[in-house]
């Protein structure tokens, strides 16, 4: 029988009996002869714990921090115990409460870092004290062999950083440890069999998902992968565990080859993960996030860096551009040839109606920015989709709608500050206020002077229909005035441009041309110099063109 000493009270100690070691958490180990030991072995999982949890950390924020906040941003998590009760009464609900409830941490960069590190170290921390019970606690050779236990924290961050982007997986696996652990910690067979009883419903109603959607877009074989390598770690250190003396040494000495090898050849392992990963997404992430923030600068310092071959980069960039007011003149410093590099169209998925219902609200088609915030919630709740309708419902004076989507962002953490000063600038807003007493009720005043006069209208086939609307009732929206000129440039549309420039030429809106909009009308008149000369086109671009066109040769 084995012993275990613990301060009592007014630090005095006591002795605990137990009849197995494993069992003296945190406590110090008396032998035979009545000598105290110190349990290294906690220490040890301590260093081992905190060494995983570093590492993890390191990888994440490094790398994947973006794909973590964009994680947040899709998702929202409300405290309503109404909700809750009804997701939880569905076959898997509780994991996916307990997923939202830890992603919308993620909203704060560091602190979802270390959640989802903590997360996939407790699930390795899990495993590997469940296979060290398999292999035996007195064995050493069975730490040696914790790399193992890696394996489905690793596999499931993979999955993570991939096109699915989904914590709901990871979730699962931490649930399913637990349920390992607490059916291993268990002593004789009605206490195991109990304990399998229990587990067993608990996955059934907390785990299993209650539809094949569940997981989303998620790679369904890293999942399986993950959930297979369990029985995989749990039969390595049983065997480990049964083996002889000697034996042991040489899987200790195998143990570390391995190692060896592992650590050669990770960089080809790590360029074989880069085939998994997304580049592209986690660029897309990283200035949509900019976005949701309004942190338009950093947004033109990534793009710059970026090989922009991409029709949604290529939105932000501009729009970002846009925000600044120099979209007009600088759109030349990224490498655009269609009027989709201003707005996609026809990208209907979450995130593409997301950027364009940014886009759409910046140029003053608050319609249409609304319809398509409200077709990408039906997608996915997000906060900033909210918002957006929030915004434009106050803009129309649909404030008992407005409401209805402040009462669901007052039930959150992240955006509750938000949501109260949205409340109140509806109620100043309704009764009747003339002045802004904040900069979102600046923004919603200035938004609805430029509403066109004919109405509603929600418009995207033809984006220079819209911005010439929009232009015509509000002259002052330079934001439109910059996406038609770009549009009509990139457009090539000979027939727009010189209508454009006899409607709005001489006006508040088009008080003169740019060079590009110079050479532009000049081709769309065939070099009708007559013409271009009245709507302000220099000698020295009639020069530049004639001689490049062969005109008067």
């Amino acid at each position: 029988m084995k012993h275990c000493v613990q301060n009592g009270k007014y630090g005095m100690p006591r002795v605990l009996n137990f009849a197995n070691k494993s069992n003296c958490l945190g406590y110090h180990v008396i032998d035979a002869n009545g000598i105290m030991k110190s349990d290294g072995h906690r220490f040890l999982d301590g260093i081992i714990f905190t060494a995983v949890t570093g590492s993890l950390f390191l990888v994440l924020q490094g790398a994947f921090k973006f794909l973590l906040l964009d994680m947040e941003g899709r998702r929202l998590f409300v405290w309503d115990i109404d909700m809750w009760l009804g997701k939880i009464s569905v076959p898997g609900g509780f994991s996916v409460c307990l997923s939202g409830f830890i992603v919308q941490f993620f909203h704060f960069p560091v602190v979802g870092t270390v959640l989802a590190s903590l997360v996939l170290s407790l699930i390795f921390f899990l495993l590997f004290r469940c296979a060290g019970k398999v292999c035996g606690d007195g064995v050493p050779v069975g730490r040696w062999l914790f790399p193992l236990c890696l394996m489905p924290a690793a596999i499931l961050s993979l999955e993570m950083v991939t096109a699915s982007c989904s914590f709901q997986a990871i979730v699962d696996m931490l649930l399913i440890c637990f349920c390992l652990k607490f059916c291993m910690d268990g002593e004789g067979r009605i206490s195991v069999a109990v304990r399998i009883a229990l587990s067993a419903v608990f996955l059934l109603l907390a785990v299993v998902p209650d539809a094949p959607g569940k997981y989303g877009t998620a790679d369904m074989r890293l999942i399986y992968a993950a959930w297979g390598s369990i029985p995989l770690v749990m039969l390595v250190f049983f065997c480990a565990g049964r083996m002889t003396e000697g034996k042991r040494i040489r899987v200790l000495h195998g143990t570390l080859i391995v190692l060896l090898s592992i650590s050669v050849w990770c960089f080809p392992v790590m360029k074989l993960a880069g085939k998994w990963r997304r580049p592209r997404q986690e660029q897309l992430a990283r200035v949509s996030y900019y976005a949701r923030n309004d942190q338009w600068p950093y947004i033109l310092t990534v793009c710059r860096q970026m090989d922009m071959n991409n029709y949604m980069l290529l939105n932000y960039a501009n729009l970002a551009l846009s925000h600044q007011g120099v979209l007009a003149s600088r759109f030349t410093d990224f490498r655009q040839d269609s009027p989709k590099a201003l707005c996609i169209g026809s990208d209907m998925t979450p995130g593409g109606m997301e950027v364009q219902s940014m886009i759409y609200y910046q140029m003053g088609n608050i319609a249409a920015a609304q319809d398509l915030a409200f077709e990408a919630n039906q997608y996915e709740k997000s906060a900033f989709l909210m918002q957006m309708l929030v915004k434009s419902n106050l803009i129309f004076g649909a404030y008992d709608v407005a409401s209805k989507y402040i009462g669901i962002l007052e039930r959150t953490i992240c955006y509750r500050s938000w949501a109260v000063e949205a409340r109140q600038c509806m109620m100043h807003l309704r009764n009747g206020g003339e002045t802004a007493y904040s900069p979102l009720e600046q923004e919603i005043l200035r938004k609805r002077a430029g509403l066109p006069v004919t109405g509603d209208f929600v418009v995207r086939d033809n984006l220079i229909l819209d911005l010439t609307r929009i232009l015509e009732s509000d002259p002052g929206n330079t934001a439109a005035r910059d996406y038609a000129i770009v549009w009509l440039i990139l457009s090539r549309d000979a027939t727009s441009l010189k209508r454009f420039v006899d409607e709005f030429y001489g006006t508040q809106v088009l008080p003169g041309l740019s060079r590009d909009m110079e050479m532009g009308l000049l081709a769309a008149t065939d070099g009708d110099l007559d013409y271009c000369r009245r709507h302000g086109v220099t000698e020295d671009v009639i020069n530049i063109f004639l001689k490049r066109s062969g005109y008067g040769k």
